[in-house]
């Protein structure tokens, strides 16, 4: 029906499906909840012309003109069937599809993810040069770097992977007749493998020797460092966990120890494996440049303790936690390079009359409060503050003694025992501009104090210490009705940014300088420390480490062998993780076929084309010239069809087209020709 042809009809229902068909810890969307969602939200809200078409002859014959429109609603109620809901999900180019392991679809084209992929791609290329290269039947002809001017560089990736106890297969023989079985509900326990591999060697494992060898090469220094850092390692397999870069453990709630408190494999951990791997990168390669890369994930972004970051400091001086951060060297507007501290010391000066300030007496940059000190605590469970003193201490504990009851709970019980330091806090206090209070000396500075002695705002400033979350939620919100395009990134940023021409918050101006916006986060500044390079994929390309094909064979051989029990999984698990199950040669196949999407996209290709040109590249490290042309024509086919479309959707005899169905085109060309890997 010509109404049908509406871009913003069509794209409610693209936004719905895509908002519905695939939301985690929900049932997938069904034809039959789509149909329920145009019956009862869509036809009555945002098609109400519909309630006066069945007296309306113009409409009966337009309906008549187009009997077999996969768009048309029978005139009798105006509602759609199951069988119709199926047609228009078809229409709409959305297909009843089998999860498979593949490139992620969700956010793999959005703006800003295509702009960080473009990034890496870039940054790759300055490496390639002085890496080689690898082909042949057996992947043994070895192509020399382009460059010699520098050491040779050596791509290593690292990722992490969870086997599982009941991993098994989806499906088994049944006696035909007979009752089927349940497979186990649960997966069982969780075997997690964090690991790295080299494009040049293959997995980072070396012999005792080698070993042995490298530590009688270093002074005792070096020894002890050495050492030190192979203790992770040695920790989780004794004796010989050292000489594999490898770490594996058991996780969950279950498995909780010293060196895991939590039972799950973190971010510090990724940290503590990374220095030793580096140190075996350097005994397997010796005279080489290692370039490690990394995915995307929060767990890879943490930063250092002495990291510099404008995110959760306070705006006034003081506050319970004594900054951490390094010093810092910044250039002022007259070019001088100055340094700045983040804690006050003696003869600081204090550039505002600073209000409010809690400063806890401190101990070698620890709080401890004096018997007798007037303090305000927090009883558990409470969040108001009350009046006390402290009575006693013990072990980091307080007994405290309230002096100010407002509660009949406090009558009862004024004395508290074993309070923690977290639950008190000194009186408020107003700090004169001028000399430095004895009292502030090793409390942090603020915001504004740092802004001060950096001459970015004046003393009158009224700025906020930060963007509130009720401010997020404000933009947020603009940002749904305003609507989110095609590729277009969902989040909203954590600061306003400059508004009216004055900046939102202090913690946005400090974010904004160029000491703390170059600060790198621990994992960088370790490798980059050790003489190495370091690397992030862009988010949702998976594809581009091909560490992770070697894990579905991981995976694949563990499911042979294991026989269901949490040992037979650590025996399968560490089988398939040995040379015999995955040799050099198809490491080196996985990386050649990594290379072939970074090949790909740094030909402009998007994510379908892209797929499509490295599966008919099959045995090559680039896309060849055949199959780039072929690619040309069909971006050709492309924009003619979206030509076509724009020109088709400006008249009333609009055709009924999506505006998505004109990249079907192309895929459908891609599933005809897509001969697989």
């Amino acid at each position: 029906m010509p109404h049908l042809t509406d871009e913003r009809i069509r794209g409610l229902m693209m936004w719905h499906v895509r908002a519905n068909a695939n939301v985690k810890g929900r049932p997938n969307m069904k034809a039959s909840d789509f149909q329920k969602w145009v019956n009862t939200e869509l036809i009555p809200n945002h098609m109400p012309e519909l309630r006066g078409f069945r007296n309306r002859g113009s409409v009966e014959v337009a309906a008549e003109e187009t009997p077999k429109s996969p768009w048309a609603i029978p005139r009798a109620t105006w509602k759609i069937s199951v069988r119709t809901a199926k047609r228009w999900l078809f229409e709409l180019g959305f297909r009843k599809t089998k999860h498979r392991k593949t490139m992620y679809i969700d956010g793999h084209e959005r703006a800003d993810v295509v702009l960080d992929r473009k990034r890496y791609v870039e940054e790759l290329a300055t490496y390639t040069p002085y890496m080689c290269n690898y082909c042949g039947d057996d992947m043994d002809i070895v192509t020399p770097p382009d460059k010699i001017d520098k050491a040779e560089v050596v791509l290593v990736v690292h990722d992490e992977t969870v086997l599982h106890q009941h991993d098994g297969e989806d499906w088994s023989y049944q006696e035909e007749g007979g009752s089927s079985s349940l497979n186990q509900k649960s997966m069982g326990a969780g075997y997690h493998v964090s690991g790295f591999l080299s494009e040049k060697v293959g997995r980072l494992t070396m012999t005792k020797l080698q070993w042995d060898s490298y530590l009688s090469s270093l002074d005792a220094a070096g020894q002890l460092r050495a050492m030190l850092a192979s203790e992770f390692h040695q920790a989780h397999k004794p004796d010989v966990g050292h000489l594999d870069a490898n770490v594996s453990m058991f996780i969950g709630k279950g498995h909780t120890s010293d060196l895991h408190p939590s039972g799950y494999w973190t971010g510090d951990d990724v940290y503590k494996q990374l220095d030793h791997a580096i140190t075996m990168f350097e005994i397997l390669h010796p005279g080489c440049k290692g370039l490690f890369l990394f995915d995307n994930s929060t767990g890879h972004a943490k930063m250092a303790d002495d990291a510099l970051l404008a995110q959760g400091m306070n705006a006034k001086p003081g506050g319970k936690l004594v900054s951490k951060q390094r010093e810092t060297a910044w250039t002022d507007s007259s070019g001088v390079t100055r340094t700045q501290s983040f804690v006050f010391k003696s003869g600081d000066e204090l550039l505002f009359e600073a209000k409010g300030v809690r400063a806890a007496p401190l101990v070698h940059g620890e709080v401890v409060f004096d018997i007798g000190a007037d303090v305000e605590i927090q009883r558990p469970g409470s969040r108001a503050w009350r009046k006390a003193s402290v009575v006693s201490q013990n072990n980091g504990k307080y007994s405290v003694k309230i002096c100010e009851a407002e509660s009949a709970r406090d009558v009862r019980d004024p004395v508290l025992a074993n309070v923690d330091v977290s639950s008190i806090r000194a009186p408020a206090e107003t700090y004169n501009k001028g000399p430095i209070d004895v009292r502030l000396v090793g409390h942090s500075k603020g915001l504004k104090q740092i802004l001060l002695e950096r001459g970015l705002i004046d003393g009158t400033s009224r700025l906020k210490s930060k963007c509130g979350t009720a401010d997020k939620k404000k933009r947020k919100d603009a940002k749904a009705k305003e609507g989110i395009g095609i590729g277009e990134s969902v989040e909203v940023p954590k600061h306003a940014g400059v508004l009216n021409g004055e900046a939102c918050c202090l913690e946005y101006i400090l974010s904004e300088q160029p000491d703390f916006k170059d600060q790198q986060n621990a994992i960088q500044e370790l490798v980059i420390s050790r003489g190495h390079y370091c690397i992030f994929l862009p988010k949702y390309h998976p594809e581009l480490n091909f560490i992770e094909r070697y894990w579905s064979r991981v995976k694949w051989h563990a499911r042979q062998y294991s026989d269901g029990s949490k040992e037979g999984l650590r025996k399968a698990a560490d089988a398939a993780l040995s040379e015999e199950a995955c040799d050099l040669a198809l490491i080196r196949r996985y990386s050649r076929t990594a290379w072939r999407w970074v090949d790909a996209y740094s030909k402009g290709l998007d994510g379908v084309l892209a797929q499509w040109a490295v599966r008919k590249s099959k045995k090559h490290r680039c896309v060849t010239d055949a199959v780039d042309k072929e690619v040309n024509e069909l971006v050709k086919d492309r924009e003619r069809a979206s030509a076509a479309r724009a020109a088709a959707t400006s008249t009333e005899e609009a055709p009924l087209v999506l505006g998505v169905l004109a990249d079907m085109t192309a895929a459908g060309a891609l599933c005809d020709n897509d001969d697989g890997e």
